[in-house]
């Protein structure tokens, strides 16, 4: 199986990037990951690097086609152990943290393993979050959706950004990870929380009108950049999708553009066959006349053949 991936990013109102990501094939799956740093101007962005670079090295290194969500358990406590040393050795870093997603593929499941607020949706029809909130937000969205609060009275609380799970180099307190079965339509969204600066109904939107993987990250990224918030944070967005969804429609498309050509042309030679018709209806009694003209000269030249040798033999 093969799979399509597209990604885009943007700095927002922040004075750098901190965050990072990647995508790469490991055994016949994608491996698409997320992190969302923290910790001053050099902490969060350093902390993201790590975070990426040590749990895809783990990764290429065990992750394979069975025991996969135990596999990334184990590479998410192994980048969370090479922020603790990357402490150690620069001790102006010790506060910083990173969130991370991170998504597998292969045959017909998803894995996932997330810590913080970084978000995975998955689209196919409408959008649906596969991943756990680590966040005061997240916390109070639960209390409203099991009516012990009301939506305002959540979206006044302090603090509510706030996470409850990082990777930090100490004791991550939550993690989640689990896996899906994939739909032929499926796509999987992995994003830093700058992306909740547009709604759900706008990512949705996007989706549902944007047919190719790139295009719906650039549109969304469009989106957040049209908002203009004085505060807007790093944004970034991987979005991935079975390569059968996409190279259909293209081929598709192509196969319509083979079609028609003949099709043209068929037209075209009716057209002028029609035309020439119409001329010659036209012009039919000017035609009758040139050619009993020409008839005519042709009879009196055979008429007279010894005077027009003789013509001849003088010049």
């Amino acid at each position: 199986m093969r799979y399509i991936v597209g990604n885009s990013q943007i700095v927002g109102k922040r004075d750098n990037q901190e965050d990072y990501f990647a995508s790469v094939n490991i055994h016949n799956g994608m491996l698409c990951i997320v992190a969302d740093g923290m910790g001053g101007y050099e902490g969060g962005e350093v902390a993201s690097k790590v975070v990426v670079k040590f749990f895809l090295e783990y990764c290429k290194k065990y992750l394979k086609e069975d025991n996969i969500e135990t596999i990334l358990l184990e590479a998410t406590h192994f980048a969370n152990k090479k922020l603790e040393l990357e402490k150690e050795n620069n001790p102006t870093l010790e506060e910083m943290g990173s969130t991370l997603i991170a998504t597998y593929i292969t045959n017909e499941r998803l894995y996932w393993v997330s810590v913080g607020d970084s978000l995975l949706i998955k689209y196919n029809k409408q959008l649906s979050r596969l991943n756990a909130d680590h966040s005061i937000a997240g916390e109070l969205q639960q209390k409203v959706d099991s009516g012990h609060m009301t939506q305002e009275e959540a979206d006044n609380k302090p603090n509510r950004n706030a996470l409850t799970s990082a990777l930090t180099g100490y004791e991550i307190p939550h993690i989640d990870c689990s896996s899906i079965l994939l739909n032929e339509e499926d796509r999987f969204l992995l994003a830093s929380d700058g992306i909740l600066t547009i709604e759900d109904k706008l990512i949705e939107k996007v989706f549902k009108t944007v047919d190719d993987i790139q295009g719906i990250c650039d549109e969304l990224i469009n989106l957040v950049q049209k908002r203009n918030l004085n505060n807007q944070d790093n944004t970034t967005i991987v979005i991935v999708a079975k390569q059968s969804m996409r190279v259909v429609d293209t081929k598709a498309k192509s196969e319509q553009v083979k079609l028609a050509t003949p099709r043209v042309g068929f037209l075209f030679g009716i057209i002028i066959f029609l035309l020439m018709i119409i001329i010659a209806i036209l012009y039919s009694d000017k035609i009758e006349i040139l050619y009993h003209e020409i008839l005519d000269t042709n009879t009196t030249q055979v008429q007279q053949p010894d005077t027009n040798k003789s013509q001849l033999n003088k010049v």
